[in-house]
């Protein structure tokens, strides 16, 4: 029973995090998983030879309990638990029981019982422990941030365009008012005004802040309330193509070369393909649609082509209709408990959410929906990559809680039907079922040692890949 670690995201690191994030994230992920085949193994009265962190070959033994040494080995792409019975990943005869058999008689295992001896059912539980207790892990995780403090944002929902003969005009709305409440409910991001107001037909109304005054006001939809997604510039960097072509803070970003722009990796793609190559922008500023060339440039602390602007992506209401835009101004974060039922509502449902989203990876490839590099599978590397990214950068609850979807990725990734894996040999438990009887050992041996050949060649690939071709994060 093994543990492979292939899922992931690259990213470019210093080392000192990268190998924090090893330490302190795979490892005890690892170790947790193993230790949910220790005690299945245990449970069903099967002794234990070795528990490994890593792939052998072994470098150190770090202690004996009971019958079980507890190793560490020099292939760090994941572990494994090796039950009497077993040698590290094939099935042993009785001629290579031997060995084990004596040391086993030496600590008191005179009659210890070996996988031969479990049923396929006990096989099948002592398989997929180890999944299970990286499935418990992680909900107790997400629990655990849930009921000690997770982040919220919350800014001033601010009003930045106004159209002219619009409901927003009409209404007595202004740029640079905040909104405060929507129909009674108070609104602490954009998102809250889309979620009240998305759909309306019926009047709305709104608290707003004007300075130091406090409005009341009433938007009339004029027809069925839409939201579409725009880009608005933050900041226009200094010195870069964008400010000297004279982009601005709070030109709204409609089009490039005459294609809609409705999310950041449209606009991305456009001006990584078009290097030192001139593009023409279309923004909205003031209500007036302004054409503006400007030049996209290679920037070496991203390793990106970018024209030097920093984005504020927010939710714009259908212009022709309500005609304002509204953006997320002072934003701050701030941190706060749940109860213990609540904890226990959000670990189920990001647990849950967590897993439908890795599920459905395949299909939305196939769909067109993920772009291969999107949707690549990463090494060992690239999960500690970005780790350290997240240890360096974010707060511990992030930290924590990618703990938790790296731990859902890992039972999942060893389910996989693939010979070598846990979802490998409960194919062949299942398979025992069927025929009434197990597959000769030697056969077995050589179908797994085939599939962790082709697991471990598979992860040197992605080690390279992503050592050579990181994926960066940076916008």
């Amino acid at each position: 029973m093994s543990a492979f670690l292939l899922y992931g995201v690259s990213c470019t690191m210093d080392l000192f995090f990268i190998l924090m994030a090893f330490g302190i994230i795979l490892i005890p992920l690892i170790v947790i998983h193993e230790f949910g085949h220790l005690l299945a193994c245990k449970s069903v009265g099967i002794a234990v030879l070795e528990f490994g962190i890593g792939f052998p070959p072994r470098a150190l033994k770090l202690f004996r309990w009971g019958e079980t040494d507890f190793t560490l080995n020099w292939v760090p792409l994941g572990g494994f638990v090796m039950p009497y019975g077993e040698d590290f990943v094939k099935p042993q005869t009785e001629e290579e029981m031997e060995p084990s058999r004596e040391r086993l008689e030496r600590v008191g295992l005179a009659n210890a019982k070996s996988v031969f001896e479990a049923s396929p059912l006990a096989k099948i539980w002592f398989l997929f422990a180890g999944p299970l207790a990286n499935f418990l892990a992680a909900i107790v995780l997400f629990f655990a941030v849930a009921a000690t403090g997770l982040l919220a944002d919350r800014s001033d929902t601010t009003i930045i365009e106004v159209l002219p003969d619009t409901p927003a005009a009409a209404s007595g709305l202004q740029p640079g008012d905040v909104i405060t409440q929507v129909n009674g409910q108070a609104v602490e991001l954009g998102f809250d005004f889309v979620e009240a107001t998305e759909g309306a037909t019926q009047p709305i109304a709104l608290t707003v802040q004007r300075g130091d005054e406090t409005l009341e006001l009433t938007l009339t939809p004029t027809e069925t309330v839409e939201v579409t997604p725009v880009l608005a510039i933050e900041e226009a960097q200094a010195g870069s193509p964008a400010e000297v072509a004279g982009l601005q803070s709070l030109d709204i970003i409609v089009a490039v070369n005459d294609t809609p722009i409705e999310d950041f990796p449209t606009l991305r793609d456009l001006t990584e393909n078009n290097r030192d190559q001139e593009i023409v922008m279309t923004v909205r500023r003031n209500g007036e649609l302004i054409d503006i060339p400007v030049t996209p440039i290679y920037f070496e602390d991203t390793n990106s082509v970018r024209i030097g602007i920093s984005l504020s992506q927010w939710g714009m209401f259908n212009y022709a209709d309500l005609g304002l835009t509204l953006d997320d101004r002072n934003l701050e974060t701030y941190t706060y408990r749940m109860s213990l039922p609540e904890a226990a509502e959000y670990a189920v449902n990001n647990f849950t959410n967590a897993i439908r989203v890795l599920v459905s990876i395949p299909g939305e490839l196939i769909e067109g929906n993920l772009t291969a590099e999107e949707a690549r599978p990463v090494s060992v590397v690239g999960v500690s990559q970005i780790g350290g990214d997240i240890i360096e950068n974010y707060p511990y609850q992030t930290v924590i809680e990618f703990a938790a979807l790296i731990s859902i990725a890992l039972a999942i990734t060893n389910l996989l039907p693939i010979p070598g894996l846990d979802g490998g040999r409960i194919l062949f438990a299942l398979v025992e079922i069927v025929r009434g009887k197990p597959m000769a050992p030697e056969r077995e041996g050589v179908v797994h040692l085939i599939g962790l050949g082709l697991l471990l060649s598979l992860a040197v690939v992605l080690i390279i890949n992503d050592l050579v071709n990181p994926i960066s994060l940076t916008p």
